[in-house]
């Protein structure tokens, strides 16, 4: 009896190694292999485009930058509210992502299923937009939090800081 009861100990840690120590890897693994694929999901040509510039893959978390650009007509809408010197320099801005692999569970819903990945998001703000630093002070103005589903299924969910200020001499946010 006391034989069988080390083989199932020693069964249960190696599988609780492997689950916490193995599957981390191979998911960061995957995720970098499909990063630009998950990328290419969240884009929605003639609106946005989003292009993977950087990926640097760790044991249990990779960093990755990528760049969104707005085109057809909401750069167009966009570009009318806020006029810049150019109409050709397309809208774009750098997006920083912080993502842990493995199993994760974390999206502020503890009754989700296990999950490969979860990608927090956050937009890069250039030092001298002093609209969104006005508005938001240090805070990032957006975070995306994304989870990737053993199923493939991505779950995004999109947060902002409340802010209050000047737009525009017309426009006014609250």
């Amino acid at each position: 009896m006391n034989r069988i009861w080390q083989i199932l100990t020693t069964t249960i840690i190696l599988i609780v190694i492997i689950i916490l120590g193995v599957f981390p890897i191979l998911s960061g693994l995957m995720l970098r292999q499909n990063f630009s694929v998950v990328l290419d999901r969240l884009s929605e040509p003639n609106n946005w485009i989003l292009r993977e510039v950087e990926f640097n893959r760790g044991w249990f978390n990779s960093e990755a930058r990528s760049i969104f650009t707005l085109e057809g007509e909401l750069a167009k809408q966009l570009q009318s509210l806020v006029p810049t010197n150019n109409a050709k320099i397309p809208l774009q801005v750098t997006l920083n992502h912080h993502i842990q692999h493995g199993p994760v569970l974390d999206m502020g819903h503890p009754w989700l299923l296990p999950a490969v990945s979860l990608i927090n998001t956050t937009i890069e703000v250039q030092d001298n937009n002093q609209i969104v630093k006005s508005l938001f002070k240090n805070q990032s103005f957006l975070q995306i939090k994304t989870l990737i589903r053993f199923s493939g299924e991505i779950i995004n969910r999109i947060e902002s800081p409340p802010a209050q200020g000047q737009l525009t001499k017309d426009i006014k946010i609250n």
